[in-house]
């Protein structure tokens, strides 16, 4: 038997404040308050290079991205002039690592159906 598809779509601002409000019993406004807020909290806590731990869902940690050794005898497709690339340094960015839990949770909802796109 095949399983059915889930089909993937996005959840905007308003939609996840409306659905977290009703969840909490809480007006919009104050919802969206505290929504503006983690993410004023989170960005900060994450611009200063702070890991962002939350637990049950997930995590937000950095890696290093190596840079590239200067390339010598680069041929510039336009004109044809040979060149040099200069070297790129090493850069770190931010990733966010799902939980265990929520990795177990999102499996059972979905019960290994694959998705698509729309």
């Amino acid at each position: 038997m095949a399983k059915k598809a889930i089909k993937v779509s996005k959840v905007g601002t308003a939609e996840l404040v409306k659905m977290v409000a009703y969840k909490a019993q809480a007006t919009q406004k104050d919802t969206k308050a505290v929504l503006d807020a983690f993410y004023e909290i989170a960005a900060t806590c994450i611009a200063s290079g702070k890991k962002f731990d939350m637990n049950g869902f997930g995590k937000i940690d950095f890696v290093t991205i190596k840079g590239k050794p200067e390339r010598y005898g680069i041929v510039n497709p336009k004109t044809q002039e040979m060149g040099n690339l200069p070297a790129t340094p090493d850069y770190t960015k931010p990733v966010f690592n799902m939980s265990k839990k929520l990795r177990d949770t999102v499996k059972e909802k979905t019960q290994d159906a694959p998705f698509v796109e729309k």
